[in-house]
């Protein structure tokens, strides 16, 4: 049995023996960098992994310093090719680790570079979806809390532009504020979908999402995905509206332009979200001019009663 000293010895041996030997066979089936490093380059090519086992001549091509690193690197590169045999008869073959087969795939690869990160749970359907990539990109911002509303720009003391009557933050603007909740019910109701409405006022969008796109048929799911990327989309203008530009909160304001840009996202591609048959924009629009002759009506007459009390 050869012992670990006598490798090394014998290490030391072949050095001294070999000293006008270019031969650099190791590096074809060595990785490490500290005994690697030390072949002659213009060698590399040449060498093969026969010529290399044959009477151990791979140890031959160690040429420099011995270095505890290139020590270490040696006693386990003799640990994985003592006794290994090669038949001529066999044609080499290449195996790929990281997958089953044994072939390499892009796949498998661009899967090695996330081994223990965590999984974006959400992430099929937002990229998967029917979108323009600034709204995609804007809902992922939104679950993963990275939009800049006021509760990072301060922990207290500024609320919501829409209801004030909470804290503001990204979920609270989508999911919780009273604006969007009435938002939300009245387009699903719209397409008969009012069952998955948001049940509470402290839900949150991923979970809301995720439950409610399991309990509907599969066909109607990237149309439902489209719909909530639509919408968070243009809840989050409305919003930006009425901080930057000083525009009141109106829902029917983001059901109408809800309605609008829809229409674009269909005539775009969106082919799940037309299937949801939203309403068209001349029924938006006659609903819109009935509520506002409607209001205009409900101020006259209170400006007649107005008037009738003063004596």
């Amino acid at each position: 049995m050869i012992t670990r000293a006598k490798l090394v010895e014998q290490l030391r041996e072949h050095q001294i023996r070999s000293a006008q030997s270019y031969s650099a066979a190791l590096a074809v089936f060595s990785p490490n960098p500290h005994i690697a490093s030390s072949h002659a380059k213009r060698v590399v090519k040449r060498r093969t992994v026969s010529q290399a086992l044959t009477n151990r001549s791979w140890v031959a091509d160690i040429r420099g310093a011995l270095t505890v690193q290139v020590l270490v690197e040696y006693l386990a590169i003799w640990d994985l090719v003592d006794g290994l045999e090669l038949r001529a008869d066999v044609p080499d073959q290449h195996h790929w680790k990281l997958s089953s087969s044994g072939c390499y795939s892009s796949k498998s690869a661009y899967d090695a570079l996330f081994v223990g990160t965590i999984k974006f749970s959400s992430w099929k359907r937002i990229w998967k979806s029917w979108a323009p990539p600034n709204c995609k990109f804007f809902i992922w911002l939104a679950i993963l809390n990275r939009c800049w509303t006021s509760d990072r720009l301060a922990k207290r003391g500024l609320s919501c532009p829409l209801c004030d009557q909470a804290d503001e933050s990204i979920q609270h603007i989508l999911m919780q504020c009273v604006v969007a909740r009435e938002l939300w019910f009245q387009v699903l109701q719209k397409i008969n979908l009012h069952a998955v409405s948001p049940p509470e006022a402290s839900s949150r969008l991923t979970s809301w999402w995720s439950q409610s796109s399991r309990a509907l048929p599969k066909d109607a799911r990237k149309g439902f995905n489209s719909l909530v990327i639509l919408v968070s989309w243009e809840l989050w203008k409305h919003r930006n509206a009425c901080v930057f530009e000083g525009v009141r909160p109106d829902v029917q304001a983001v059901l109408f332009a809800i309605v609008s840009e829809g229409q674009l996202w269909c005539r775009a591609g969106a082919v799940g979200l037309q299937e949801l048959s939203l309403p068209s924009q001349a029924e938006y629009r006659k609903k819109k001019n009935f509520i506002a002759k409607l209001q205009a009506g409900n101020q006259l007459l209170v400006s007649q009663e107005e008037k009738q009390e003063v004596p």
